[in-house]
C-alpha cells in the first residue's frame, strides 16, 4: 500500500498528473487487469489516493519513480 508521504514523493517526481505516465509505462510493459485488459487512470488513481492495494500497479510506480528519480539526480 503507498502511504501519504509516498505519495507526496510520486507526485512531487512524477507530476500531479502521474496516472499518464503510469498508465503508459503499464502499457509498455503488457501489465493487464484482473480481467485481462489495459489498466485505466481511474485505477491508477485509485490505488495512490485512496491507498487500494494493487501490487502490480504499486510495482510499477515504484519502479517508474525510481527510475525518474535516478534521471533527475544525474542531471
Amino acid at each position: 500500500m503507498i502511504t501519504k508521504s509516498q505519495k507526496n514523493k510520486i507526485k512531487k517526481v512524477l507530476g500531479n498528473h502521474y496516472s499518464r505516465v503510469v498508465l503508459e509505462h503499464l502499457n509498455n510493459q503488457n501489465i493487464m487487469n484482473k480481467y485481462g485488459l489495459p489498466h485505466n487512470s481511474t485505477s491508477v488513481i485509485v490505488n495512490v489516493m485512496n491507498g487500494e492495494k494493487n501490487s502490480e500497479i504499486e510495482k510499477d510506480i515504484t519502479s517508474l519513480f525510481i527510475t525518474i528519480s535516478k534521471e533527475i539526480s544525474t542531471k
